[in-house]
């Protein structure tokens, strides 16, 4: 019985069919590529940490004011 194999061209095989730019923009072009995803995944991450961060400091703040608004008023 024979099987038959998908021939995947190693680096140095493509790049002599292709030449060496070709190479630099497939090759590398794909790790650039998902070096993106982790850049977009970090920004967003931030920016959520961020908004949480600003929410609860918001929060803690108009908390802070109703403490002061009742002092002032005398009461508890």
């Amino acid at each position: 019985m024979r099987f038959a194999w998908k021939h995947r061209a190693t680096r140095a095989e493509y790049v002599d069919e292709t030449g060496i730019e070709e190479f630099r923009s497939f090759y590398l072009g794909r790790e650039q590529m998902k070096d993106m995803k982790f850049l977009v995944a970090a920004y967003v991450a931030i920016w959520a940490i961020f908004c949480v961060y600003l929410f609860s400091v918001a929060r803690r703040m108009a908390s802070l004011q109703d403490d002061i608004r009742r002092l002032k008023e005398g009461g508890k």
